[in-house]
This record gives C-alpha cells, sequence and structure tokens, in this order.
C-alpha cells in the first residue's frame, strides 16, 4: 500500500468536511477531482457528492477499513499496536 503524493492530503479541506458533517446541515459537497496520470489535482473539474452520496462513500469506507484491520495483520511483516495517544505501545514481528 501507499500514500497518496505531496499535495493530495488538504488539511483545511479535511477540518471543513468534519464540521460540515458535524453540523448535519449539508446538502451537497464539492470535492477535489484528482487525475493520478500527473500525481495532482485537476484545476477546474470538481465532483459535487450530495449529502446521500457522502454518507454511503464514508459507510463503504468504514467496512473497508474495519476489514482491513482484520485481515491485514495475517500478512504484515510488522504489526505496531498503538494507545490511545497513538504512541506504539507494542511491536510485533511476523517472519
Amino acid at each position: 500500500m501507499t500514500r497518496g503524493v505531496p499535495g493530495t492530503h488538504d488539511i483545511d479541506l479535511m477540518l471543513h468536511f468534519f464540521k460540515k458533517i458535524q453540523a448535519k446541515n449539508f446538502r451537497e459537497f464539492t470535492l477535489p477531482k484528482f487525475n493520478k496520470a500527473f500525481d495532482d489535482r485537476y484545476k477546474k473539474n470538481l465532483r459535487i457528492m450530495s449529502q446521500r452520496d457522502l454518507l454511503n462513500f464514508m459507510q463503504t469506507y468504514q467496512r473497508i477499513t474495519q476489514q482491513m484491520f482484520k485481515d491485514v495483520p495475517k500478512y504484515a511483516s510488522i504489526i505496531m499496536s498503538l494507545n490511545n495517544n497513538h504512541q506504539i505501545q507494542k511491536i510485533k514481528f511476523n517472519k
């Protein structure tokens, strides 16, 4: 697995997104489209998601993430358990 390239993590957009979700006062949310060929966002093309689309998207990735946490330890070389402060509590090395 790889992480996104620099510039794909927009902290301000993320904070705005969570404020909107928490307030539950939105009908649509505009998201940037990402062009994998250039490892950058498209300049003008935005994707508009309705509240229903957005909640469905979140629920889908919630299920994928939960399944990943269940399956990945079987295949990972190193497993790090974190405490509530996100500090490494335990490290397990698999052969």
